[in-house]
């Protein structure tokens, strides 16, 4: 994702902010997500426990 058109940073009292999406950020979130769920094999559930234990 591009951070110039995806994500905004939200300026608050004293100095505190956040990162915030843009709605086209959000869209493009939903869209990874979806394409991870449709993606997944086997081998990509499981090795990420694999490499934490």
């Amino acid at each position: 994702m591009d951070n110039l058109r995806t994500a905004v940073w939200v300026d608050g009292v004293r100095e505190i902010g956040v990162k915030a999406f843009t709605d086209f950020g959000i869209e493009n979130l939903i869209e990874l997500i979806r394409f991870d769920k449709e993606n997944r094999t086997a081998e990509t559930l499981i090795a990420p426990r694999a490499a934490c234990a």
